[in-house]
């Protein structure tokens, strides 16, 4: 199964001014403001901490799971700063 997975997600190696490159997209204050809206929404879509009416109990959890893995993943994608890839790294 590794190795399957291997296939699809190679080991990718980023030069230096890539990874700069990639610091300077993620702190645009555009990319920031839809990254927290999308969160904003994913949060949004879990509501109160209950089941909406006529959902199951397991149903809510399973979507309120798939809500937590993209809180953070946004998370992760909003903690990159430009001093994550400073040229002396």
């Amino acid at each position: 199964m590794n190795n399957s997975l291997d296939s699809i997600f190679p080991d990718l190696q980023f030069s230096t001014t890539e990874l700069i490159e990639i610091a300077n997209v993620m702190n645009s204050p555009l990319i920031r403001k839809y990254l927290t809206s999308c969160a904003a929404i994913a949060l949004k879509d879990i509501g109160q901490g209950l089941p909406k009416e006529n959902e199951t109990a397991e149903a809510y959890l399973l979507k309120q799971a798939q809500v937590v893995g993209s809180l953070n993943t946004f998370r992760m994608l909003l903690s990159i700063e430009k001093s994550t890839f400073s040229k002396e790294s």
